[in-house]
């Protein structure tokens, strides 16, 4: 049969009366959500759902079948889910929400299938027993585009779980909210354990027991003009848990209960971001025990409370890891700007305002004010600190391995005053990956992880940057090279 189109005509919650006849239609002859879905199941092919304006409840107990004729909304096969915008359509888990009747599911499943949702909202899914409150990628190939999640449930993985050989990818929208109070819940946003690609994605709100307070990430995740904000745990990275391969540009995580944990198994390459205002424990900006890179990175006001280390907590407890900086501002953390069993290391252009950071490499600037504004919007998709008039780190990086933006998209010149703009180049490293700790994620696998060169400054000043930009060493045990770039290779 051809691919077919369906526009959803009822809010009802109820089957197809035959699905598989090419008809969306229940017994009483209406088409809804589940109907459509089911058919489109039956019809192989690229078929599509057009939801119009209007609030879709889901009430049928159950889950027990993988066709989406009870419980969670089971897709099999190629679909597009349009709405008619995240503040129009919403698909509401209704009665398995939280506190509901704990009916058995997420609002959808991906099973092994290609599916695309557009301009919705998806919300009050799951409950405290569920893998996954509003979604389950268990195996498939999944886009979000401008779809909103919020006020899901889930003890792991409240928005999204993106499961072992599933693929990720969220552009714009929000996740606001989701979460399961409990020691046991975790990753309160997104858990990944396959390949996930988040780009001008919202996260606020989003709490958990255990792990990441808004993004869980155990595979291979690129994270792109993202704004982490106001998300919290009682375990460690309210605002993003790292467990294996991690690039982050151009965003900013403020106000979470601990910003970035990157654990021992991490690789976490950092650049043009602002990481500011996180509260916690040690290490309430960044705690490392991994492998890890920050380049053009702003780590500042930062609160440890009473323990040490309010920027940087650095405790690697793999050997021949490392947190190495470059081109990176460090300053006005309480409880320290760097504190920690292990020492940072300096591949030149830092500053530090209190001395607590061992930066002693070329172009390194100690015990000095930054001079920073307030986290604001200076333009561009996320929010950073603008560099005042006379700050000691305007053109004071290093001009020679400087890009041609800056975190909010902008050209900038190597030199504010000469205007004289920095050639970009991009630079590669075959990166072996392992799959992530859950069962579905066995498979080992090859990735290309990228890096362009950086510069502290540019005219005007936003004091975070772009990828790493020298070549680095590859040491033992999953270090992340100078560059931004991660290996598991060994001494080169």
């Amino acid at each position: 049969m051809s691919a077919v189109s369906f526009t959803v005509d009822s809010t009802l919650d109820a089957v197809d009366a035959s699905p598989g006849d090419g008809v969306c239609a229940t017994a009483a002859g209406e088409c809804t959500l589940r109907a459509a879905i089911q058919e489109t199941n039956a019809v192989p092919g690229p078929d599509a759902i057009i939801l119009p304006a209007d609030i879709y409840t889901l009430t049928i107990f159950g889950g027990f079948d993988d066709e989406a004729a009870s419980g969670d909304l089971d897709i099999n096969d190629q679909l597009e889910i349009r709405g008619a915008g995240a503040d129009q359509t919403f698909i509401d888990g209704g009665s398995f929400g939280f506190g509901g009747n704990f009916i058995g599911g997420p609002n959808f499943e991906i099973r092994a299938a290609t599916a695309v949702m557009s301009n919705l909202t998806i919300m009050n899914g799951g409950n405290n027993l569920t893998l996954g409150g509003a979604i389950l990628n268990n195996g498939g190939t999944l886009t979000l585009n401008d779809v909103d999640l919020t006020h899901n449930a889930a003890y792991r993985g409240a928005g999204i779980v993106n499961l072992g050989l599933s693929t990720l990818t969220v552009n714009g929208g929000s996740f606001i909210q989701n979460g399961t109070p409990g020691s046991q819940s975790s990753d309160g946003a997104i858990s990944n354990q396959g390949k996930m690609t988040l780009e001008g994605v919202t996260f606020r709100g989003n709490y958990s027991g255990l792990g990441a307070g808004a993004i869980g990430n155990y595979n291979s995740a690129t994270l792109n003009n993202l704004t982490i904000s106001d998300n919290a745990t009682v375990g460690i990275g309210g605002g993003v848990y790292n467990g294996f391969e991690m690039n982050l540009t151009n965003s900013v995580i403020t106000g979470n209960v601990g910003g970035i944990f990157n654990d021992v198994s991490g690789m976490l390459a950092a650049s043009n971001t602002t990481i500011t205002a996180n509260a916690g424990g040690a290490g309430a900006g960044v705690w490392n025990r991994g492998a890890a890179s920050l380049t053009n990175v702003t780590i500042a006001g930062n609160n440890a409370g009473g323990s040490v280390g309010g920027g940087i907590y650095n405790d690697v407890g793999t050997v021949g890891a490392g947190l190495d900086l470059r081109n990176t501002i460090v300053a006005g953390n309480t409880g320290g700007d760097c504190g920690g069993p292990t020492a940072v290391v300096s591949d030149g252009h830092n500053l530090n305002s209190d001395g607590t950071c061992p930066f002693a490499a070329a172009g390194d600037i100690q015990n000095t004010d930054p001079m920073l504004g307030p986290l604001a919007d200076n333009g561009g998709s996320t929010q950073t600190q603008a560099l005042l008039s006379g700050s000691p780190a305007i053109d004071a990086g290093d001009n020679g391995a400087c890009p041609g933006t800056d975190q909010r998209g902008f050209a900038r010149p190597a030199d504010g005053g000469r205007r004289r703009k920095c050639d970009l180049r991009h630079r590669r490293l075959r990166v072996r990956r392992y799959a992530g700790p859950d069962a579905d994620s066995l498979a080992a696998a090859n990735s290309y992880a990228y890096a362009a060169p950086s510069c502290l400054a540019y005219r005007g000043g936003i004091a975070v940057g772009q990828s790493g930009g020298r070549s680095g060493v590859a040491q033992l045990a999953g270090r992340v090279t100078a560059d931004g770039r991660a290996s598991t290779g060994g001494r080169r």
